[in-house]
């Protein structure tokens, strides 16, 4: 479409003819297509930069998780050892003062205070810290975990204690490598458990149940092809 406007006589005219036929010219098909395009660009790039803060989210709590539960496998460790230690002075305690007193040099002697049980509290602090970090399956793991651990400490035997908490090691490490599902670790801290009820009761250590994820030998080539 053309139009002939006098642009001496009547300029403003002239104006708005010149703009009526850019417009005229103007590709309305090229500059929609354009349009969507980039929309449909930018969405993409939105969801992608959503999916990656979401993988990235899940990445870094997985790493947090893994290095709490690392964390507490130290310090079971250091409280079983603790307690072994304690139980070994308590007994050495026990059979020097089990009088409450006695003669010394002479002359009778009270007895000093007894070896005092070490404290929970970087047990503790390390088993709630895991609980905060986790949400679902994990929470339950994490929660089962502090009872059990929790239970431990009234095992009168520092010894047979110490077998139970490094179950409770050995559990965490098969959870967090994928060895074990949700149930298989809850069935497991609940062998547990239930070993240390057995041992309150008074039951002897060969009569309770076989601990979960014990370490055993790898079968050599050679054993393996004569057992065949």
């Amino acid at each position: 479409m053309v139009l002939i406007v006098d642009c001496e006589n009547d300029p403003i005219s002239c104006q708005l003819g010149r703009i009526v036929e850019e417009m005229s010219r103007f590709d309305w098909n090229d500059f929609l297509s354009t349009l969507i395009a980039t929309l449909v660009g930018a969405a993409i790039a939105a969801i992608i930069s959503v999916l990656l803060y979401r993988h990235e989210s899940k990445t870094r709590r997985t790493a947090e998780i893994t290095d709490a539960v690392v964390i507490l496998i130290k310090e079971i460790q250091v409280h079983s050892s603790r307690t072994r230690d304690w139980f070994e002075e308590l007994q050495s305690f026990r059979s020097e003062w089990g009088a409450g007193a006695r003669i010394v040099d002479g002359k009778l002697t009270a007895s000093p205070p007894a070896p005092i049980r070490p404290d929970r509290a970087g047990l503790d602090t390390a088993v709630e810290t895991l609980i905060v970090l986790t949400k679902g399956d994990d929470r339950k793991i994490a929660e089962r975990v502090r009872q059990v651990l929790y239970e431990l400490t009234f095992i009168a035997d520092g010894h047979l204690a110490a077998i139970e908490y490094g179950s409770v090691r050995r559990v965490l490490v098969s959870w967090r490598a994928g060895k074990r599902s949700t149930q298989d670790t809850l069935a497991s801290l609940q062998i547990i458990d239930g070993r240390r009820q057995a041992l309150e009761a008074g039951a002897r250590p060969d009569t309770l149940r076989p601990s979960p994820e014990p370490y055993e030998r790898a079968i050599a080539p050679d054993a393996a092809s004569a057992r065949r």
